[in-house]
């Protein structure tokens, strides 16, 4: 059945969301008549080039969405993909970009998931000028979803494709598989359109640094906002609490929404990088900013809340309240997290708390 198509302009390029299955269509080729490897089907990064961490590791074999959420699944083509958060979760940042190849056909197409920022997206770039000529980004969903991309004004024209990662945050990552060209305008059902990006702002004060986002907020008469700590020092604080000392300690959560399938208080020493943290901010000099700053425990899974107190640190980890000893204050953990009760979730999906 054939859906009603809708339209969404991106710097002057039609994009259409389509389907997940294998559609018709081939696949570029280099200036010897050979496929690239846009579908990351060799297994490897060939014909692409790797910056930062964000990609290290990649492709991925298989559904690794599935096993670790119940309510996704990557649908990438073929055997392999990109999958920006199955290795090391968001807090890595890089991109991966491809060779550049000619535009043989009016019309291509490619999957993406992942997040919703312009700093977690797809872009093609006109190898000419280094000019960007189209971006797209996820909709906060693993699942891979295929885009239509009007590419009739670039015809014979060289192009490359660019996957962009810099965001360590919620949604940080982006996902990407099988680009290819299409004779005609592809005609598949009709899904979710795409937001164009980059747009206008609609919160007055969006993309403002730390300071500046101190500068302007509004507060009552008599009192002042001074910024203490801002990223990139932390990320994505769910909890904070002070200590007798006057240090404040912030528990950083990038497992949620859903725990890791790791069995125990904390996750395989080869997988710490993918889990919550505790950090500790101390103002030595007193002088209202931040001036050393102590990861006291990495490698958590699933943080919401923590207290300070009573010879060490109170967490809250679902299924599990823990204690951490730390009876010499020399803000090193005494031994592993302690399991003080176990069952406090049934589920571990938002929603399903008892």
């Amino acid at each position: 059945m054939n859906a009603v198509v809708r339209y969404a302009w991106v710097f002057a390029l039609l994009v259409v969301p389509v389907w997940a299955a294998e559609p018709e269509g081939v696949r570029p080729v280099n200036s010897e008549g050979k496929p690239l490897n846009l579908d990351f089907e060799t297994g490897d990064l060939r014909d692409w080039t790797a910056e930062g961490d964000a990609f290290r590791g990649q492709p991925i074999r298989g559904d690794t969405v599935a096993p670790r959420r119940g309510d996704m699944k990557s649908e990438h083509q073929g055997e392999y993909w990109i999958g920006g958060y199955e290795k090391f979760g968001d807090q890595p940042q890089g991109t991966l970009t491809s060779v550049p190849f000619r535009v043989t056909h009016p019309w291509a197409s490619f999957l993406i998931g992942g997040g919703p920022h312009a700093e977690t997206s797809v872009e093609i770039r006109l190898k000419e000028g280094d000019r960007l000529i189209i971006r797209v980004a996820g909709i906060e969903e693993e699942n891979l979803k295929r885009v239509a991309v009007d590419l009739r004004q670039h015809l014979n024209q060289e192009i490359y494709i660019r996957l962009v990662d810099r965001h360590s945050g919620h949604w940080g990552h982006v996902n990407f598989d099988d680009f290819r060209f299409h004779a005609d305008r592809p005609n598949f059902p009709e899904r979710r359109a795409p937001q164009p990006l980059p747009g206008p702002d609609v919160y007055a004060h969006a993309g403002l640094s730390p300071e500046k986002a101190a500068e302007v907020m509004k507060v009552p008469e008599g009192f002042q906002v001074k910024l203490f700590a801002g990223e990139p020092d932390v990320h994505q604080p769910v909890a904070m609490c002070l200590d007798h000392r006057g240090r404040l300690w912030i528990a950083e959560a990038y497992v949620y929404p859903q725990r890791l399938p790791f069995d125990g208080p904390l996750l395989p020493a080869d997988q710490k990088q993918r889990g919550d943290r505790i950090l500790i901010f101390e103002d030595a000099d007193n002088d209202g900013r931040f001036d050393k700053r102590t990861v006291f425990l990495d490698g958590l899974n699933l943080v919401s809340g923590l207290e300070v107190g009573f010879g060490g640190v109170w967490i809250g980890a679902a299924p599990y309240l823990l204690f951490v000893p730390d009876r010499d204050r020399d803000d090193k953990p005494d031994g592993p997290p302690e399991i003080l009760l176990d069952g406090w979730i049934v589920g571990f999906e938002d929603g399903k708390l008892i």
